[in-house]
């Protein structure tokens, strides 16, 4: 099936074992999926890290990635928010309810900024959504420092209900 360009399989299952295989897959043909599904799949970190891989490679072409209530915690949006930095084409991510905390949200802040070399920005984010919802350990310095991150750059939705961003930001 070399047309496939949309997984869409929420709720199926998988778990960190499950998922991992799952995702290698992807791994293995990352210039054809555009569209990923994988909302409330308990992945955890194991089966994100290869997700990871694939997002920072020039090549991948995913533009939508759901990974809503995955379990990802702090290490598995580490590398969801590293992935980010280089990756020219993700437009849409939704990370609801998976427990990131402060840590997470500044890697992800400093992901919504931009690409900088030596001390210049030469590239804005490409997120125009991103739902962060229910991840309540974010917090106000991380939810502050991602607003001003997506302020400039081509962001048109931002949801961040249950963040802990309080009205400072």
């Amino acid at each position: 099936m070399t047309s496939l360009a949309s997984i869409d399989m929420p709720a199926s299952y998988m778990g960190p074992k499950g998922g991992g295989i799952f995702i290698s897959h992807i791994e293995e043909d990352k210039t054809r999926f555009e569209v990923v599904n994988l909302a409330d799949n308990n992945l955890g970190t194991f089966a994100i890290y290869p997700l990871s891989v694939v997002l920072e490679d020039p090549l991948c072409t995913i533009h939508t990635l759901n990974l809503a209530r995955n379990g990802l915690e702090e290490e598995g949006g580490m590398y969801i928010a590293r992935a980010l930095r280089d990756n020219n084409v993700l437009t849409d991510l939704d990370l609801s309810e998976n427990k990131l905390n402060d840590k997470v949200g500044a890697a992800l802040a400093d992901a919504f900024r931009g690409r900088f070399e030596m001390g210049r920005k030469v590239a804005d984010t490409h997120i125009k959504r991103i739902i962060l919802n229910n991840n309540p350990l974010l917090g106000s310095e991380a939810c502050k420092g991602m607003f001003q991150g997506l302020a400039d750059g081509p962001t048109q939705h931002i949801e961040f209900v249950n963040c802990g961003a309080g009205p400072s930001s």
